[in-house]
């Protein structure tokens, strides 16, 4: 749905804008995005664009240099979810490392019993 820059763009609006408009310089967003990319050229309009069109921002007004635009609660709710499914991940990795480990020491004490038994019954 997104591509990378969207969603770089759409968290750096979400970040600096909140639920309240407020203006962003064109440079502004040229700065940020130069430090997540290089120097990569950004096609600003045309992104900000694709993101009103899907119902992620409200733009008020915009200009050569400046735009004033909000989040919408869509926008907050995408990566609401992503936080959430990385969440799960992290946990079903715990779970598995916790399980891994188990298996590990019950397969060492079950060969140390072995091992014990094995020199009572053949001595």
């Amino acid at each position: 749905m997104l591509d990378e820059k969207e969603e770089v763009i759409l968290k750096y609006i979400i970040s600096e804008c909140g639920d309240d408009y407020k203006v962003i310089y064109k440079d502004d967003f040229d700065d940020f995005f130069a430090s997540k990319f290089g120097n990569k050229k950004l096609h600003i309009e045309q992104i900000l664009g694709h993101l009103k069109n899907l119902n992620f921002i409200d733009i008020k007004y915009f200009d050569d240099e400046k735009y004033c635009l909000r989040c919408l609660p869509q926008s907050k709710a995408i990566f609401e979810e992503e936080n959430i499914r990385d969440e799960k991940i992290k946990k079903i990795k715990t779970e598995v490392i916790i399980l891994i480990w188990l298996v590990f020491v019950v397969a060492f004490f079950g060969a140390f019993l072995g091992t014990i038994i094995c020199n009572i019954v053949f001595k």
